[in-house]
């Protein structure tokens, strides 16, 4: 996954305007010069409601015009050991 510190709660939610959270459009470049067939990326809950649902958006559209197929899920550790 990218850093999450730009997307928690725990953070100051800068989101793309943190440099820690642009590093999710490094990933894109690497996938869509390697495309691997598969890959998981990991982070927060709150990524998906960061501003207003607008930076999940940007991920997932990116995701998909590399013609990916994309979906997502909210894991709690707990329910794995």
């Amino acid at each position: 996954g990218f850093p999450c510190q730009a997307f928690s709660q725990a953070g100051l939610k800068k989101g793309f305007n943190d440099t820690r959270g642009t590093l999710f459009f490094d990933i894109a470049r690497i996938l869509k010069a390697k495309r691997p067939k598969c890959f998981l990326l990991e982070n927060v809950k709150n990524l998906r409601s960061h501003d207003k649902g607008k930076t999940f958006d940007i991920i997932m559209n990116t995701l998909l015009e590399l013609d990916y197929d994309v979906s997502s899920s909210i894991l709690r550790a707990r329910d794995f050991g």
